[in-house]
């Protein structure tokens, strides 16, 4: 809802439609953890985190108290949209994006510390409070903090953290389960995101040439559909290209240490490009 600027790419239909639900109530249209479980079930696209949306449904987020104090920073958003700010807002607005801290995306966030640096407010603290809070809900087995393409813009000292988190290895789950859980399950954790970026080339090589044909999760899935799966799934990221290179270099391992592999191998890293 904040980050009004990205409506310049819509179609002339969800402009409408966005436009019909805001004269209702903005709560249909603000981006939060709500939206982002229910935004899977409108796709179809990925599993319903029903553990979450219970949690939801008993937390804080909905409370009226709680809607209050969104709903006031929202407003203050309207008015900065509206050309209605004068020389208070900034104090004002510092408070209540240091109120919607745990109530409100990453994207909101970064985009109020973004109004607030314009008006030479010093954010240092509310960015060290809003890491504070990812840190605690990095911790916990599911995680809302993938970065949600309806977040809007987030501000990268927020992506680096989540994206270099230290979690002890050990307590994340094996590599073939967390493949299981994203690619074949179409679910997600973080946990299950980081199990995947912190697996090692044993680790792979391990899952695709000896776990997958023994699981009976996987009876009806070969390896090589597996990696497909993936590699599609992260076309153009990061973790993508992390993938295919550790795929490729366990290929060309395979083919140089046994000539009977090399042709086979070299076919394999063939089609992970094509």
């Amino acid at each position: 809802m904040v980050i009004e600027e990205r409506q310049k790419d819509w179609s002339g239909r969800k402009t409408k439609t966005y436009e019909a639900l805001r004269t209702i109530s903005y709560y249909f249209i603000r981006s939060d953890e709500w939206l982002t479980e229910f935004k899977k079930w409108f796709d179809q696209v990925g599993e319903l985190d029903f553990t979450l949306l219970n949690d939801l449904a008993n937390s804080t987020l909905i409370s009226e108290r709680n809607n209050k104090i969104k709903g006031d920073f929202h407003k203050c958003c309207e008015d900065f949209w509206g050309l209605q700010v004068n020389k208070k807002f900034p104090e004002i607005f510092y408070e209540k994006t240091r109120r919607v801290i745990g109530l409100e995306n990453l994207g909101n966030l970064s985009f109020a510390l973004q109004v607030l640096e314009l008006f030479a407010k010093d954010v240092t603290a509310l960015e060290q409070e809003i890491i504070d809070w990812l840190k605690e809900k990095m911790e916990k087995p599911q995680s809302t903090f993938r970065i949600h393409e309806s977040f809007g813009e987030v501000r990268p000292i927020f992506k680096k953290f989540i994206e270099t988190y230290e979690l002890d290895k050990e307590k994340l789950p094996h590599l073939i389960d967390a493949i299981f859980h994203i690619y074949v399950k179409q679910g997600w954790s973080n946990k299950d995101e980081l199990s995947v970026k912190k697996a090692s080339n044993e680790d792979w090589e391990k899952m695709l040439f000896d776990e997958i044909s023994q699981d009976s999760r996987f009876d009806s899935i070969h390896s090589s559909y597996i990696v497909k799966k993936v590699l599609e799934r992260e076309k153009d990221s990061e973790l993508g290209k992390q993938i295919s290179n550790v795929i490729t270099e366990i290929y060309n391992e395979k083919a140089q240490a046994d000539e009977f592999y090399k042709s086979y191998m070299d076919f394999l890293i063939f089609r992970l490009d094509n």
